[in-house]
């Protein structure tokens, strides 16, 4: 039983954390699976011990599994990861332990970055687990000491000002980037507001193009990380296992302090070996005034987004954004910039063919979204009407003096050559008769294909590339005595203007002979050698999704096709 001593702190720490954890669904939805890290320290066997309380609710109807990563590095290492699934049997909760795969790392000992790689592999297989077992959150026991050495360690490193930002107790799983299910994918969703393009067509191209296809969905789910015990000290966790009697297992390779910087600054933390303004309660007080900052200029720049009409075109994956000159209008300038470069970014990860914008880049693309039309009117070199920034070109349009309004154009900029001839094979899992394992192709279309020209052919390989000058010569080529298929080919690429046409997706089937384009799923264009005789014309050929993208406003944002 607990200390009768301790007892109110407990039931205070067991009554937020409780609260956090529902939070993370809505009230009645029907009962859900959790996902808990455990390492089987301290604080992941105090998380374990607070969520087998909160099980003996009545009115909680949530599960959980504890996840028990084995890197396999030392020796006991197995052993452990099986004493630790025992521990978490003893508390109620399902144990799971995940082996490490180091293949194609060679021997970790002998890596200059093991800790980035053993990030990445954990997070992975953690992420992996979670979409197996339909896990959307994966809880962590994070506690304020771990806050205190990552501001510490930042402050280090030489950031300053916003740069020292602490954990996040909310974020996407890292480092699981194109992993379908687990990457901000798994749950998609066709939105009410989708538009659809009317392209007249003769009834005959019909045979061979068609635009009564299935729309283009967006993806949204995956797996999330959550950290309610961030304002909890070690000490405090400490007492909780103590009180409840829950055993946890120290990593020694925490106690060599010349290992990481991590283990540096722990060991100075602890020993009270620090000036008094880098101390733990100072670090955790940083790190808080940071996070209300952020999260003041992220809800001023969601503010403005969610005002700001937009139009995107899932064929194209071009966003045409227009700007409200009443929405620019603050008296703190440095404030107003850090709100404008937030907004700005939310605007470029609707196309951009990377998984990440950087602050540090955004200066030409402010100048340009936010200039008045006086600095930037008709009379103004072409060129100053554009840049490009992380992969996309971003285009404003002349608008006369004193307009309230501009209209700013976002597009995935032309390929790179690298990029143009550097098309992607699609894997399958199983050879024959099934679906590809989904691509996320150029960071902006989820693909995968039915397995169909391979059954036909074992020496043909499916591949996304862009759709490129070369590509389409040899298809029209191809389809030259075939006016049918020449005419359906021609209402596809309608659908898209000729200075975007170069980053649309291509399908191509690669054989010895020949890289042949067999589809443009975004155009809802197919070759007619692809097809299925069992099968309905048009079906089981290919599944194409849009990223996940923050498109919140049904009446400012709208998605065309």
């Amino acid at each position: 039983m607990p200390n009768p001593n301790s007892e109110q702190a407990l039931q205070t720490i067991l009554r937020e954390v409780k609260h956090a954890i529902r939070g993370l669904f809505p009230t009645n939805i029907k009962p859900q699976r959790l996902g808990l890290a455990i390492s089987g320290g301290v604080d992941s066997m105090a998380l374990a011990t607070l969520t087998k309380i909160i099980k003996e609710d009545s009115t909680f109807p949530h599960t959980f599994t504890g996840f028990i990563v084995d890197h396999r590095l030392r020796e006991d290492s197995s052993e452990e990861a099986i004493l630790v699934a025992k521990s978490l049997k003893q508390l109620d909760i399902e144990p799971m332990i995940l082996n490490l795969d180091w293949n194609g790392h060679g021997d970790p000992r002998e890596l200059n970055n093991f800790e980035s790689v053993a990030r990445t592999l954990r997070y992975q297989a953690l992420g992996i687990a979670c979409a197996a077992k339909k896990i959307p959150h994966l809880i962590f026991g994070h506690h304020a000491d771990d806050q205190a050495e990552t501001v510490i360690s930042r402050a280090i490193d030489g950031y300053t000002g916003l740069g020292l930002r602490g954990i996040s107790s909310h974020a996407p799983i890292p480092e699981c980037q194109g992993i379908h299910g687990v990457d901000h994918s798994g749950s998609p969703r066709v939105s009410d507001g989708l538009e659809r393009l009317q392209v007249p067509l003769q009834p005959k191209a019909r045979m061979n193009y068609s635009l009564g296809g299935p729309k283009i969905a967006v993806e949204q789910g995956g797996v999330s990380i959550h950290r309610p015990l961030l304002d909890y000290t070690k000490q405090q966790l400490k007492l909780i296992c103590h009180s409840y009697g829950t055993p946890w297992h120290e990593d020694v390779t925490n106690l060599d302090r010349t290992l990481t910087i991590r283990n540096s600054v722990r060991h100075l933390q602890e020993g009270s070996l620090l000036p008094t303004a880098l101390l733990r309660p100072r670090a955790v007080e940083t790190a808080e005034k940071v996070r209300r900052r952020k999260s003041r200029i992220e809800d001023d720049a969601q503010k403005m987004f969610e005002m700001t009409p937009i139009d995107l075109d899932l064929s194209s994956g071009k966003a045409v954004a227009t700007i409200s000159k009443v929405c620019q209008e603050r008296d703190d300038a440095p404030y107003d910039y850090h709100i404008k470069a937030a907004f700005v970014r939310k605007l470029l990860l609707l196309v951009s063919p990377g998984a990440y914008v950087s602050l540090q880049d955004l200066d030409q693309c402010i100048d340009l979204v936010f200039a008045s039309s006086e600095m930037l009117d008709d009379s103004s070199p072409r060129d100053s009407h554009m840049t490009q920034v992380s992969g996309v070109l971003v285009i404003r349009a002349g608008t006369a003096r004193n307009a309230l309004h501009r209209s700013i154009t976002l597009q995935r900029q032309p390929p790179a050559r690298a990029e143009r001839e550097g098309a992607v094979k699609i894997r399958f899992v199983n050879p024959r008769g099934s679906w590809s394992q989904w691509l996320l192709w150029d960071h902006r279309y989820w693909i995968r294909v039915y397995e169909d020209v391979v059954a036909r052919n074992g020496n043909t390989t499916m591949h996304v590339g862009h759709l490129t000058p070369g590509s389409l010569g040899a298809l029209r080529k191809r389809l030259k005595n075939d006016g049918h298929s020449m005419l359906g080919l021609k209402q596809a690429l309608s659908l898209v203007p000729e200075k975007v046409r170069w980053t649309v997706p291509a399908i191509v089937a690669r054989s010895e002979r020949e890289d042949r384009v067999v589809g443009l799923p975004t155009l809802r264009w197919v070759d007619k050698c692809w097809e299925l005789g069992e099968f309905p014309l048009h079906s089981r050929r290919w599944e194409i999704r849009y990223k996940n993208i923050d498109f919140p406003n049904k009446d400012c944002h709208k998605l065309i096709q």
